[in-house]
């Protein structure tokens, strides 16, 4: 036994020894090299300012060859600073991050003092951005706002005292909901259900911009405005994508937790006042100074359309939001 140890000892085999990779190398220089060092740039191109010259030149060349080119600007151009000339007040952003408002003890009055609107301004946003998503002033004037589809989600977090990262960010936009197929669907087929709506009901649909409150803060973008037997209604369509080509009543039955609930005994749709949608379309509502909304929703095979009226109740969320904006919002775009 004792000459079987001894052989086994001199004879490991290559399985049962340490792995020689694993062990570090020593080196005698422990100075970090840097990036540049250790993948040093093997270009030598030269370097030259391009002008107006040199682009004009190119564009000669290549309308004088024999070949099928084409000759331009792919990326969308920078906002103007122009613009900020035509808006009715100055770019929330560029009062938020300045140095002023930054050192200012009481940043509310500070707002105040610059974005404080009466009803004609507000009217003048409202027209001035007209095609909202296609108009860039409605981007702008969105912009660092908390607008009417978020108002549910705030007032969500306020009830629970919680406020997560994401809420932030979706605030200010972070989350690019272009790409998702439900937006995208909603977005193919909205003047065709505006269409069917106007046709059915005989009623003419206004378009319209961004309503904004009075404090400058808070914000709403209707699908359009309709007068109703003298009176305006705001107007919201929905398109939901996982009814898109389903008979609704049927959906609706199956799913409770929709903003439509129907009623099976008097055969007619009730407005579920849980559901997030409920306060974006008071927020519309209210925006806009309307006695209600006429909220549609529409799929391929059938349309439904509601009349919502204003809740009085539900104005006092406009405090809480605006309470919210001053001192969770901003603290946290500054930080």
């Amino acid at each position: 036994m004792t000459a079987l140890l001894m052989h086994a000892h001199k004879n490991i085999s290559v399985t049962d020894k340490e792995c020689a990779w694993r062990k570090q190398k020593s080196s005698d220089d422990d100075r970090v090299s840097t990036i540049d060092e250790l993948y040093p740039d093997k270009s030598n191109s030269v370097i030259k300012k391009i002008n107006c010259d040199i682009k004009q030149v190119c564009f000669e060349k290549l309308k004088s060859s024999n070949h099928v080119v084409g000759f331009t600007w792919l990326l969308t151009p920078e906002p103007s600073n122009s613009l900020q000339n035509v808006l009715s007040i100055p770019p929330l952003d560029s009062v938020l991050f300045s140095e002023e408002f930054r050192k200012t003890v009481d940043k509310k009055q500070f707002l105040n003092n610059y974005f404080n609107l009466d009803f004609k301004q507000i009217e003048e946003i409202a027209a001035q951005t007209v095609g909202q998503s296609e108009n860039i002033k409605w981007s702008f004037y969105r912009q660092y706002r908390i607008t009417a589809s978020n108002f549910s989600k705030v007032l969500k977090s306020f009830k629970r005292n919680k406020y997560p990262p994401s809420l932030f960010k979706t605030l200010i936009g972070s989350y690019n909901l272009e790409s998702y197929r439900s937006v995208q669907w909603g977005k193919n087929h909205e003047k065709i259900a505006l269409k069917e709506f106007e046709e059915k009901l005989n009623i003419h649909v206004q378009p319209t911009g961004i309503w904004l409150h009075t404090s400058g803060l808070l914000g709403a973008s209707p699908d359009g405005l309709a007068v109703i037997n003298g009176k305006q209604y705001c107007i919201e369509i929905k398109y939901p994508f996982k009814f898109r080509n389903q008979v609704l009543e049927q959906c609706i039955i199956e799913h409770t937790d929709y903003i439509l609930k129907l009623n099976s005994n008097e055969k007619i749709y009730e407005l579920n006042t849980d559901h997030e949608y409920f306060s974006q379309i008071q927020g519309q509502i209210f925006m806009t100074k309307s006695v209600g909304c006429i909220l549609i929703v529409w799929t391929t095979k059938s349309m439904v359309a509601i009349q919502i009226e204003a809740n009085d109740d539900w104005k006092n969320n406009i405090d809480i939001l605006l309470d919210f904006y001053h001192k969770q919002y901003v603290p946290w775009l500054l930080k």
